[in-house]
């Protein structure tokens, strides 16, 4: 991606535009361990000053903000940079990365059913707890019920009271069974990890890894669709210590590679091997980045 164009309108500040346009290239073609060393990568300074001048004041020097937070500000810059040069209203963001989702909670004794709620940046997301894919257990083990499920699952009851029914007079939380209507697929479905602590043990990681999907069916997890729609796993974001590494599958040379700042490398012998890198080192995804498949 080249330099970006001179911002349109005083309203963005120069600063935005340098924020959201990333150099440097990755590593193509390249089978070797170290795969290469990106020349340019995006100033933090600049890229803190430029969220931090459109988006929130978590983006300044000294703070520290988490993966789902830089991203939700990231596309939020783009939405609103997009929306003034290309004129698409944001458009293109929400169609690549936009969850769509119409949430319909209906009261399990009397049916009520409540208004539709947002929840901030889940437009962007779909969250997760890791314990819930560790921990899940389908009901029937013999039928075969795949991740997709696990997704699912995580949506589809929510106990509170309810203010229509007699439970509701005494503040007794109920059972509501929640309908999730995916409006289109995403090209881009981000997976949202939230983690209980910063410092997991390596057997949680190397358990939460191994029930993640690498390929996916969202037809199984949102109502909507009226065909199968698949995504695979394409990268994950990951946080140890006070640190971000962005793990990307490389199609080129059909493996997954690991970028740390300047470093990138190969990260040998396919998924197994990630799932041993991220468990050794501590890595412990964020954010997961599945994409659409081909035809679909």
């Amino acid at each position: 991606i080249g330099p970006p164009p001179a911002p349109p309108s005083p309203n963005i500040p120069p600063v935005a535009w340098a924020a959201v346009a990333a150099r440097g290239t990755a590593a193509e073609g390249s089978t070797s361990e170290t795969v290469r060393e990106v020349p340019e990568v995006v100033a933090v300074v600049g890229c803190r000053a430029a969220l931090g001048a459109i988006i929130s004041e978590r983006n300044q020097a000294g703070e520290m903000g988490d993966a789902q937070e830089a991203l939700g500000d990231i596309l939020q810059a783009l939405e609103t940079c997009l929306s003034v040069s290309a004129g698409d209203g944001g458009n293109t963001i929400t169609n690549t990365f936009g969850i769509d989702v119409k949430e319909e909670r209906s009261c399990s004794q009397c049916g009520y059913v409540l208004p539709e709620e947002k929840h901030g940046d889940s437009n962007f997301f779909y969250h997760v707890l890791p314990v819930t894919l560790r921990t899940f257990q389908p009901p029937h083990p013999d039928t075969g019920v795949g991740p997709e499920h696990m997704l699912k699952q995580a949506y589809e009851t929510d106990d509170r009271p309810c203010t229509k029914c007699s439970q509701g007079a005494n503040n007794v939380n109920i059972r509501f069974d929640c309908k999730r209507t995916l409006a289109r697929p995403p090209v881009v479905f981000s997976l949202a990890m939230n983690w209980e602590t910063a410092e997991a043990p390596a057997a949680d990681i190397l358990a939460t890894l191994a029930r993640l999907p690498l390929v996916m069916d969202l037809n199984r997890v949102f109502a909507g669709l009226e065909k199968p729609t698949l995504y695979r796993l394409r990268s994950m974001w990951c946080w140890y210590g006070k640190h971000y590494v962005l793990i990307v599958y490389n199609p080129r040379i059909r493996q997954f590679v690991l970028f740390d700042d300047q470093s990138v490398k190969a990260i040998g012998g396919g998924w197994a091997a990630v799932e041993n890198k991220c468990a050794n080192g501590g890595l412990q995804p964020h954010v997961v980045f599945y994409e659409l498949c081909p035809d679909q």
